[in-house]
Parts: C-alpha cells; structure tokens; sequence
C-alpha cells in the first residue's frame, strides 16, 4: 500500500501548485498516467485479492471450512486479475503511449478501460462472489461440504439472484 501511495504522489510531480492550488496535468505533460493508474490498481488488488482474502482462506481453521467454496474464487480473480491482469495492462498502457497518438479520444479509451475493469472487478467480488461464498460457508457448517457443492446448491432462489 506504500507503494501505491508513493506511484500516486509520483502522479502528483508533474502538476503546477499555485498557493495550494492544483492545476490539472495535460497528457502532453505526463503522458503515462493511466499506466500508473494500473500500477497503483495492482498495489490496491494485490493487498485485498493476495493479502485480505488469501488470509481469509488460507488460515489453517478457516480453510478447513471455506476451501472449495466461492471464497477460493474470490481470493484467486483478485490476486490473479487483480495483480497480475492490471500489471499487464498497465505495461500495455505504458507502450501503447508511444504508438497511439495522446489525442482525447485515446484518454478517454484509457480512462473508460481502467475505471471498467476495476469497477467491475469489484463488483464480481463483493457483489457475486463474497456473498456466494458467505452463504456456501454457512450450508458447509451445517451440513457439510458436500451439500454445500452439490448443484441442488446453486440452484435455490437466493443463489440465482445473486448470479
């Protein structure tokens, strides 16, 4: 997270500060923001997809009961989308830079892909998945894991909603 803190205030360099004031930055001045953008994504995916929710299922008791269920999901599209799949698409943004014009349209291409993915990044995880897996965890303690993955399952009400 310091790292991330830091790719931001390194954002923050290229802007002129008059008597505390920002001037926004044009992309002629900085023009590989939205790479650091997926930079900064990766340090805020890698501390809750690799660090939050691999601690939640990797404990020993813990992972006992949630192993399998749709907390492991959870855990794995934010560590591997999140980190890995922002890392690549920031080093694409990084070389796109030099072979796409820094016209508006490109920001504005840049900008939509960045906010999209993360958005619905988080959304898959605390809209679909969290939830999926909290309910599988409680049917997994009482009526074991079995019952728990068995498609009789993912076919309640509930459960579709939330799919």
């Amino acid at each position: 997270m310091l790292l991330t803190y830091e790719a931001w205030r390194f954002m923050q360099l290229g802007r002129d500060r008059h008597g505390g004031s920002t001037i926004s930055v044009r992309p002629e001045e900085f023009p590989h923001k939205w790479a650091v953008m997926f930079l900064i994504a990766v340090g805020v995916w890698n501390f809750l997809g690799a660090g939050v929710f691999g601690f939640l299922i990797n404990l020993p008791i813990v992972s006992y009961y949630e192993i399998g269920t749709q907390f492991t999901a959870n855990h794995a599209h934010g560590a591997l989308m999140g980190v890995y799949g922002m890392l690549a698409i920031g080093f694409l943004m990084f070389v796109a830079r030099y072979f796409i014009p820094p016209d508006r349209r490109s920001e504005r291409a840049m900008a939509l892909s960045f906010w999209s993915l993360n958005i619905g990044l988080a959304w898959m995880l605390f809209a679909n998945l969290a939830p999926i897996g909290a309910l599988q965890l409680f049917d997994r303690v009482q009526n074991g894991y079995w019952h728990a993955r068995q498609a009789a399952f993912y076919a309640q009400p509930a459960l579709r909603v939330i799919e």
